[in-house]
């Protein structure tokens, strides 16, 4: 015996540990508590990820179900409260004290500078000059200089005109009360008109502003672009949006959009912005024209606040989705920012801007949220999966906040106002499955202890389990070794002892197998192999192999049969296709040919052809060609209408009808050939390309076999093609007559002809003709158009002065050179431009609201100063609305005459009277 070194000893351990680790050798006892265990693990696991998904799922359904629900809801509820705003805002304007309130503002803002405006503080504009630039420097800078993070200076915001400066130091610097609550003095102590109807109006104005839930309320003079009247008494109080600080604002775009509109109700929207007056927060303005009759008087604006749009996302609502999720909901525009702030960040705007900073992809949106304390405008969403929702109109995404959440989000895009604006309403991922995640851990524990029980009794059972096993492998064994099939005692009814059973039933059922396999081994067909179920596969193996041997042999037979047919039918084709070879120039003798030996080839006893006849389809009808009964030709004529009758159906259904073995009390059938009954009757239409041109009617006192039939509907194809031929042979020679016959007929319309093309060509030189003349007719008024025009330039040009005419758009449709030496270009180049084109965009806007309201009013002549080459001239200005013609649209007519010679004399004249009034007193004096 070899000995073992300690190195080969630890070898041979680490084997055999190996080998024990595969499953093929562990015991069954071993391997039926594993099965147990890893089934009931694998149950259980499948179990909870199938609870999961189907948990997970629900709450998806039910979520986005109650979301497309809730958003529904909200944005009706968005659109139903923009819709009234805008119906207030019309009725609003077209109230008479709204009316009457702002000729009432406006009058008294003109005139306040000569009115009682001054106060115990201020005696004069040098005293109101520099309360109200101390008041902007204390108050409003160092709020705007934290929100817009830069260093400011007063000019950039006072008022330059003094009835401006005197509103905003009486209402703004004088009053006392802290810069949110000005809005709540009623009448300055300052005695003026302006004070008067302020405390008048103001109160209805603001119990108004409070009962439709507006943040401010702004009146605009349309002649001058003021604002004369604000109800919350914000910097923008009294400015121009002409040319004051905040004429490139929201504010100023509202009142334009407004003061363009073409009459009274007209509702106008802005999009959110940051509006400085508000200290940087966002505003959304709604505007609509006031009108006194057919005269624009100003614009009413309304102004909404940031807060307005939180309050609306949240009154009236609890935000619950219906499933114990929070729901989100915010507004975002066309720009993916959002259009309020959002409700994480009105809750705790500190931890929210903390996830802001740390999750978000731009720096700039933490610290513009945190140094403006809004996230509206702000904060973006994500663009690819918000960048079709316009288009979309409503829908759903999953995607990261900015915070780093998931989150799913239903949207719809509100429709009754004007800026593009999509309402969201959204549930966190962590939110929306936090139920299924506590299912989840929930099961897993009731598993855990599932499987400590499971193992103890894995354990009890797999013993019991072991023994009938042992015994039943030992029988195994011996049949595995062809030795004696001995049954085994089953002692236990279970699965094992029913295996024990079937171990006896196949030991028995292998002696019957082996019996049937020695008889069949002895050619002895007739025994039985007995099926014990009907999924006995091994008997049917058995019966099978039994069967094939017969089956053999009929095959064989069926062959010899199928092969008989074959030629049968070849030869057929054969005969009749050259049987159709011959007289195919006439078809009758055709037919008959065919009738012939067709009722010889198939013994029948008679048979006929029928060919369909008439130019029209509505006119044809079957005529019998030939007929054969008895081995004798019949000589009869027989007519049959489409659908009369057998034959007649069967050119309309195009199918093969067969009758066999009729019946003695069977109706008499109508066939083509008489009143016969005959055993079997075959009705076979002539087609090809599935048009039919005749019937093939046969009869026969034996049955049509079924290979009989398919021989016959070849033949009636191939005799379907050869009458076609043999008729399209008779065409062509109808048709090689006919077209003799027009050939004749053409050569004499060939002369006809000839004569008609020389009448047409006289007739065609006369024409050539009077186009020339025509041509020249047009040259001549084209040339005369445009030396008028030339003569309207000139005539233009010798005018003293400025000449122009502009469209309804203020466009330059006519001018003379003296205009367009103003600036410096030619006519032809300032044609088709408008002031906005040659001037300064604020000048261009002055001169477009003056031209718009000379149009709607009348002309108007005044003295306007212009300095050219460094020398001040004056000009005498007229412009009148004027109608022009070729559109029907009011334009603009304008000229301008130099008087500056005429003001030099007048001004010297009135030096020359200066001094002899002084002469006058001189000598007076010496009198």
């Amino acid at each position: 015996m070899k000995h073992l070194n300690d190195p080969e000893k630890e070898s041979l351990k680490i084997m055999q540990k190996i080998r024990l680790l595969h499953p093929g050798n562990w015991s069954i006892k071993s391997k039926t508590k594993i099965l147990f265990i890893l089934s009931t693990v694998i149950g259980l696991i499948f179990i909870i990820i199938v609870a999961f998904a189907v948990q997970k799922r629900s709450s998806l359904r039910l979520a986005d179900a109650h979301l497309s629900l809730y958003i529904d809801s909200r944005a009706g509820h968005l659109e139903d409260y923009f819709q009234s705003l805008a119906n207030h805002l019309s009725t609003f304007t077209a109230d008479s004290k709204t009316i009457e309130a702002l000729n009432a503002f406006t009058t008294a803002f003109s005139g306040i500078e000569e009115d009682h405006y001054f106060t115990n503080n201020a005696t004069g504009m040098d005293d109101i000059n520099s309360l109200l630039r101390g008041f902007y420097t204390a108050e409003i800078l160092p709020l705007l200089e934290t929100k817009m993070n830069e260093s400011l200076q007063p000019e950039r915001f006072l008022p330059q005109d003094n009835r401006q400066k005197i509103l905003q130091y009486l209402y703004l610097a004088e009053n006392a009360r802290p810069l949110t609550q000005k809005y709540t003095m009623n009448r300055a102590s300052d005695g003026s008109l302006y004070s008067e109807y302020h405390s008048q109006f103001h109160p209805h104005m603001l119990a108004f502003a409070r009962r439709i839930g507006i943040s401010d309320l702004l009146l605009v003079d349309y002649k001058t672009g003021s604002v004369v009247y604000s109800l919350k008494k914000n910097i923008d109080f009294g400015t121009n949006l002409y040319g004051g600080p905040f004429r490139n604002s929201a504010l100023a775009a509202a009142y334009m959009d407004a003061a363009g509109a073409s009459g009274p109700g007209i509702v106008k929207y802005t999009d959110a912005s940051f509006y400085i007056p508000y200290m940087m927060q966002p505003v959304v303005f709604i505007s609509s024209p006031v009108f006194s009759g057919s005269q624009l008087l100003g614009t009413a604006i309304f102004a909404l606040d940031i807060s307005t749009f939180d309050r609306l996302l949240t009154t009236g609502a609890n935000n619950e989705s219906g499933t114990g999720n929070t729901i989100k909901t915010f507004l975002i525009g066309d720009d993916f920012t959002y259009r309020n702030n959002d409700p994480d960040f009105l809750n705790n705007a500190e931890a929210y801007l903390l996830d802001l900073k740390k999750h978000g992809n731009d720096a700039d949106e933490y610290d513009n949220a945190e140094r403006l304390e809004t996230t509206a405008l702000i904060q973006k969403v994500s663009f690819s999966a918000f960048q079709n929702a316009f288009d979309e109109k409503e829908g759903r995404v999953l995607y990261e906040t900015a915070t780093g959440e998931k989150a799913y989000c239903t949207f719809r895009v509100l429709e009754n106002h004007s800026p593009n604006w999509i309402l969201c309403g959204q549930i966190t991922r962590s939110d929306l499955f936090a139920p299924v995640f506590r299912l989840f851990w929930f099961m897993v524990l009731a598993s855990i202890l599932l499987l400590i029980f499971i193992y103890f009794t894995a354990r009890y059972y797999s013993s019991s389990i072991f023994r009938p096993v042992s015994r039943l492998k030992s029988a195994l064994d011996n049949l595995k070794d062809g030795k004696t099939w001995e049954e085994i005692d089953t002692a236990t009814r279970d699965e094992l002892g029913q295996t024990s059973e079937a171990f006896n039933t196949l030991s028995r059922r292998l002696n019957e197998m082996l019996f049937f396999v020695s008889e069949l081994g002895k050619e002895n067909y007739d025994v039985k192999m007995e099926s014990r179920d009907k999924d006995d596969q091994i008997s049917k193996v058995l019966e099978n192999l039994k069967g094939n041997l017969a089956k053999k042999q009929s095959e064989e037979v069926k062959r010899k049969n199928d092969e008989e047919i074959r030629n049968w039918s070849t030869h057929g084709i054969t005969l009749f296709n050259d049987a159709l070879r011959q007289d195919n120039d006439n078809v009758e003798k055709l037919s008959l040919n065919v009738v012939r030996n067709l009722i010889e080839y198939l013994k029948a006893n008679q048979g006929g052809i029928f060919l369909l006849e008439g130019e029209e389809k509505g006119e044809q009808k079957l005529n019998l060609i030939a007929a054969i009964a008895f081995d004798k030709q019949k000589f009869m004529k027989k007519t049959i209408d489409i659908g009369e009758g057998l034959v007649g159906t069967c050119v309309l259904e195009k199918q093969t009808t067969l009758l066999n073995k009729v019946p003695d009390d069977y109706i008499e059938i109508t066939s083509g050939l008489g009143g016969a009954r005959p055993d079997s009757l075959l009705i076979v239409p002539l087609k090809k390309d599935d048009i039919v041109y005749g019937v093939i009617e046969l009869a026969s006192f034996n049955p049509f076999k079924p290979h009989e039939v398919k021989f016959i509907e070849k033949v009636a194809e191939n005799i379907a093609d050869t009458i076609i031929n043999v008729r399209l042979n008779l065409q062509n020679v109808q048709l090689l007559e006919r077209f003799r016959q027009q050939e004749e007929e053409m050569k004499a319309q060939d002369e006809e002809l000839r004569q008609n093309i020389e009448e047409l060509q006289a007739t065609h030189e006369q024409m050539e003709r009077m186009k020339a003349e025509e041509k020249e007719q047009n040259e001549k008024l084209i040339k005369e158009m445009e030396d008028n025009r030339k003569l309207l330039i000139d005539v233009l040009d010798k005018i003293p002065g400025k000449i122009f005419v502009k469209d309804h758009n203020g466009v330059l449709l006519l001018l003379n050179s003296e205009v367009a030496r103003v600036y410096n270009r030619k006519v032809e180049e300032l044609i088709g431009t408008s002031d906005f084109d040659n001037h300064p965009l604020e000048e261009a806007k002055e001169y477009r609201a003056k031209e718009l309201e000379i149009m709607a009013k009348g002309g108007e002549t005044y003295i306007q100063e212009e300095k050219l080459t460094g020398e001040m001239r004056y000009l005498k200005t007229t412009k009148m609305p004027f109608k022009i013609a070729t559109t029907g649209e009011t334009g603009l007519l304008g000229f301008q005459i130099d008087i500056t010679d005429a003001r030099k004399l007048e001004e010297q004249v009135a030096q020359l009277n200066a001094k002899l009034e002084q002469l006058h007193k001189k000598l007076a004096a010496k009198k």
